[in-house]
C-alpha cells in the first residue's frame, strides 16, 4: 500500500544513507587518525529513526 507522503520518507531515508556512506569515506581517507565516528553514529542513529517513522506509517496510516 502507498501513502500519499511515503515517497518522501523513502527519499529521506536514502539520502540519509547516502550520506552514511559518504561519511565513512570521508573519514577513511581523510581523516584516518582522527575518524568522525560520533558524526556517523549521529547519522546512523537519524537512519533508524527515519526507519521507524516509515514503519509507524505503513502500520497506522488510516484513509480518511
Amino acid at each position: 500500500m502507498h501513502y500519499p507522503d511515503e515517497p518522501y520518507l523513502i527519499f529521506a531515508h536514502a539520502s540519509c544513507d547516502e550520506a552514511t556512506s559518504q561519511l565513512n569515506m570521508i573519514s577513511d581517507i581523510h581523516y584516518p587518525n582522527k575518524p568522525l565516528n560520533e558524526l556517523i553514529s549521529q547519522y546512523e542513529n537519524l537512519g533508524r529513526k527515519i526507519s521507524k517513522f516509515i514503519q509507524y506509517v505503513e502500520n497506522n496510516w488510516e484513509n480518511k
